[in-house]
């Protein structure tokens, strides 16, 4: 296993290998309190039916080498279990200008139920957690 976060190594883009697998993290909630309130239209005030963050938030995350997979994050100083990846994209734009370059990874993760999206900033070799779905 590697954790990934805003340190680089040679393992892999944006890793650091741990020195040894740490134990299996218990799994925790995440609940509204923990996430926070939806997000507000700006035109309306009303709340976004989707949920969300206000603004992305970064996390630790911990890879599974073998998976080629995250499989765990802390995010806010509580670790959550990664019970399954359910979707993988990719964003890669302005490739043509360094001003205007994107290239980012975004996994869309189940945590508990609940639906949330990790991305992987691969310029800045840096995770966040971008938004909760439900």
């Amino acid at each position: 296993m590697t954790t990934i976060g805003t340190a680089a190594t040679d393992d892999a883009p944006g890793t650091r290998r741990a020195g040894r697998p740490s134990p299996a993290p218990a799994p925790v909630a995440v609940d509204a309190a923990t996430v926070g309130p939806r997000p507000a239209d700006r035109r309306t005030g009303r709340r976004s039916p989707v949920g969300g963050l206000h603004r992305p938030e970064p996390v630790a995350v911990l890879w599974d080498e073998r998976r080629r997979r995250p499989s765990a994050f802390t995010w806010r100083g509580r670790r959550h279990r990664i019970d399954r990846v359910v979707e993988l994209w990719v964003v890669e734009t302005g490739w043509w200008s360094d001003q205007t370059h994107v290239s980012r990874s975004y996994w869309r993760v189940e945590v508990d139920g609940r639906l949330l999206d990790l991305c992987y900033d691969r310029l800045n070799k840096a995770w966040s957690l971008e938004r909760t779905l439900n």
